[in-house]
């Protein structure tokens, strides 16, 4: 029976899929994506991503903000102390913020590559999506918006452990463009959770967006404007220490952890599903190939 229940799912899938993926219908792809305000996403929800930078080269590169502050007044009260980068807290870049301080854009540009049911559960289907591959629409995924970095630093009287506490935060603000260089994946798994004559509901049980990579890291491009730095800190010191912060490891990863955090919320999840649910209901009742819910499943 549940070969017979996966071959009629499955049927009902390769039926939708042309359709998904045909310009000017109303269940195209691109369309929904934009309609259900996926592009661009952020205008109207408040995105905060923050990470805490261990990587040498910002880390070495962030210390310099300290030291020039300290070459240009007199940060500390003792007149023996130095002004150093704290050793025990690490440089943080913060994204977002408020609504619309942090904005996706770009994944309207994509096709419906596939749609499987799973032979261990029929009801259990695997979509995959390719981004970036339609020439009619932006060629690349951007996410943009508000940054911080923000250096730690205190006073020293040997230049290795603080002598003031908590250290100074020391931040440099801007805005930022991610690019994504190529066509990104998205994986999306979702359950059939009621099937019958007329009747349809998906539930989304997760999203996974790989990007491409290039040596290591996600391909990502970025671009910065530093617009407000603290007092008696070259601009360029902060534009090299933000910049190399976004082109980290850790820094391309967070941009990738938290797009797929964002859509993975409960509240994401059940949207989508409630839009699969619309698209493929919709799509059956119009060309009326619902299933019948029986052992002997067929398409009418």
């Amino acid at each position: 029976m549940s070969g017979s229940i996966q071959q009629v799912i499955q049927d009902m899938l390769n039926s939708v899929l042309p359709t998904i993926n045909t310009p000017g219908g109303q269940y195209y792809l691109p369309t929904w994506i934009q309609t259900n305000g996926y592009d661009p996403y952020g205008k109207t929800e408040a995105m905060t991503w923050s990470v805490s930078l261990s990587d040498p080269t910002v880390i070495q590169t962030a210390a310099s903000i300290c030291a020039q502050i300290y070459q240009g007044g007199e940060p500390c009260s003792d007149p023996n102390a130095f002004y150093i980068a704290a050793p025990a807290t690490q440089p943080t870049l913060v994204l977002g913020g408020n609504p619309g301080d942090l904005l996706i854009a770009g994944f309207s540009n994509a096709v419906m590559a596939s749609m499987t049911s799973q032979t261990s559960d029929p009801y259990t289907i695997i979509a995959i999506a390719n981004f970036s591959t339609l020439s009619n629409y932006a060629p690349n995924a951007v996410i943009s918006g508000k940054f911080t970095f923000t250096e730690y630093c205190c006073c020293s009287l040997d230049q290795k452990v603080c002598s003031t506490t908590p250290p100074d935060a020391q931040t440099g603000s801007g805005t930022f463009t991610a690019t994504v260089k190529g066509s990104a994946t998205a994986t999306i798994t979702f359950k059939i959770t009621d099937l019958a004559p007329g009747i349809l509901t998906i539930g989304v049980q997760g999203v996974n967006i790989v990007p491409p990579m290039s040596g290591g890291n996600p391909a990502i491009t970025i671009a910065i404007d530093i617009t407000s730095i603290p007092k008696n800190v070259n601009s360029q010191t902060y534009n090299d220490a933000a910049m190399e912060a976004f082109n980290s490891s850790q820094g391309l990863a967070n941009i990738v952890n938290q797009m797929n955090a964002i859509m993975n919320q409960p509240a994401q999840l059940t949207a989508m599903g409630n839009i699969l649910t619309q698209v493929i209901d919709g799509y059956l009742k119009n060309s009326h190939q619902y299933p019948f819910n029986t052992a002997s499943l067929a398409l009418v």
